[in-house]
């Protein structure tokens, strides 16, 4: 799960880092090429987040309409779009809504901002149903806020302090408190503008999925994976792979890479899927790098973080969503008019 919580306007200006210099042998067996069946996208959407749940994928639109549409797996059959933008009960007030890649107790979660607090759906074939709201902060929690007794309740976050440290932190969802932070490898870039001013921009932020009391900590601009057991609240670590740089050597080298990795990661009930994007970045300079992807590759680990299988994809994709070992791709610079679905034989 990927929070960015206080971000410069220029974000979406980020660059891509290098990759690895320091890089093990990664536990796999060869790569496999595979092939993607293609399926129509006939609804005009703009996606921005996926989740599965039990037998069907929901996606969020940046859309003034119908904020999330909902389709049957793994056929990737239309069925409805729910959720408008307004004021009035059930509504969001814009279209930025966020679906969190983590269910919490078996239920969809998108971000309510105002709140400070998840709305959890119940998805079905017909609607998805408002069952809770999940209170994320202490301070915000109104006194009279149900009890809740969530199977699973850690949650994982990141925040940042004024030196632009990020910190990952762990949150129990039945109480809103926190109860572990550690240092991350990710971190926030401030640069002098020419006429005055700064930007800040966010680097190497992981994407943070919890299953169970498995926690993999999947960092988006280098090779570097953490596998934590969070049974007791606690970060312990159990394994780790990957980039090993010093952060203050990533920050120095960061700036001037011009060919790196770009990676994002999901999951399903068996197994973690990371998918690398091989990129090479026009122009110097962290505010002005335009990446371009020139391969994509899937690696496929198990909770624990053991390697299962690694395959190169015969399409360029960078948002995804995975069901029963299957994954569901597409390619956030083109129109959503199709999704390409990848069968792992897993």
């Amino acid at each position: 799960m990927k929070h960015i919580l206080v971000f410069s306007v220029f974000a979406s200006m980020f660059c891509i880092s290098c990759s690895s210099t320091e890089k093990g042998t990664d536990g796999f067996p060869p790569a496999e090429n595979i092939t993607a069946d293609s399926i129509a996208i006939n609804e005009i959407i703009e996606p921005s987040s996926f989740s599965c749940v039990d037998n069907y994928m929901v996606i969020a639109a940046n859309s003034k309409d119908s904020l999330v549409y909902v389709y049957s797996l793994p056929e990737m059959k239309y069925l409805y779009s729910a959720l408008k933008v307004g004021e009035g009960p059930g509504e969001y007030p814009n279209q930025w809504i966020y679906v969190e890649p983590n269910l919490i107790d078996g239920k969809i979660a998108i971000n309510d901002y105002r709140l400070d607090a998840f709305n959890l759906y119940k998805v079905t074939d017909t609607a998805i149903v408002h069952t809770d709201v999940i209170f994320t902060d202490t301070a915000s929690r109104p006194k009279d806020a149900k009890v809740y007794s969530l199977k699973s309740p850690m949650f994982g976050s990141d925040f940042h302090d004024k030196d632009l440290t990020v910190y990952l932190s762990l949150q129990n969802l039945n109480t809103a408190e926190r109860t572990d932070t550690i240092a991350s490898y990710a971190f926030l870039l401030r640069q002098d503008l020419p006429g005055g001013g700064s930007m800040t921009a966010g680097t190497n932020y992981p994407d943070m999925l919890i299953h169970g009391n498995d926690l993999a900590v999947i960092y988006s601009q280098t090779d570097r994976r953490e596998f934590y057991d969070i049974s007791k609240g606690k970060f312990d670590l159990v394994k780790m792979s990957g980039d090993k740089r010093p952060i203050s050597q990533l920050k120095e080298e960061i700036r001037d890479a011009e060919n790196g990795i770009d990676v994002k990661a999901v999951q399903d009930e068996k197994y973690i899927y990371v998918f690398e994007n091989t990129v090479k970045t026009e122009s110097a300079g962290v505010m002005s790098k335009i990446p371009q992807v020139k391969q994509s590759r899937l690696l496929v680990y198990d909770h624990k973080g053991n390697p299962v299988k690694k395959y190169l994809l015969d399409h360029i994709v960078d948002t995804s969503a995975a069901y029963n070992g299957k994954a569901y791709c597409y390619n956030s610079k083109e129109d959503f008019t199709q999704i390409y679905v990848y069968d792992l034989g897993l």
